[in-house]
């Protein structure tokens, strides 16, 4: 358990260490950050994210997306709601579900069918996505009939 009074660059960077007998850092003394690097070393996100959801639910993963209602673990329907109150709501909604734990999300933003001026939310939805997933907020996500038009929800997979 960690406290106020704890140096985390002590503990967790790359501080001095002590060695063992043969010259190389004893094992309670590695550096986190080199434990993680060591541990990350060659694993590409598509692998990363295979390590954290199961196969049918995984992007990346070689094979058609499955993603059945066992695998999102929440969802936010956005219809009817004006782009800027929309985008609150989304980011709102997944930084929740990530301080929850939750994996796999169902963004539902419809397909514009009642719009008069044609879909709107699908568009600015996914450039929110796109700023997220930059931020590192979100793994990933992909369109659920792997089209925007088609399908008027997406998945976001949190990191």
């Amino acid at each position: 358990m960690l406290d106020a009074r704890d140096d985390l660059y002590e503990l967790f960077g790359a501080g001095s260490r002590a060695e063992s007998t043969d010259g190389t850092p004893a094992a309670e003394d590695v550096p986190f950050d080199r434990m993680l690097a060591d541990a990350l070393a060659g694993a590409g996100q598509a692998e990363l994210i295979r390590g954290k959801y199961p196969e049918d639910d995984c992007p990346g993963a070689g094979r058609r997306r499955n993603i059945g209602a066992g695998g999102v673990q929440g969802e936010l329907d956005l219809h009817g709601f004006h782009v800027h109150e929309a985008l609150v709501r989304l980011e709102s909604f997944i930084e929740t579900a990530a301080l929850q734990g939750s994996g796999a999300l169902r963004i539902i933003v419809g397909r514009g069918v009642h719009s008069q001026a044609g879909a709107v939310l699908p568009d600015a939805v996914e450039k929110k996505i796109v700023e997220l997933k930059r931020r590192g907020r979100i793994a990933t996500f992909a369109w659920e009939k792997k089209s925007k038009r088609a399908s008027g929800s997406l998945v976001v997979f949190l990191p």
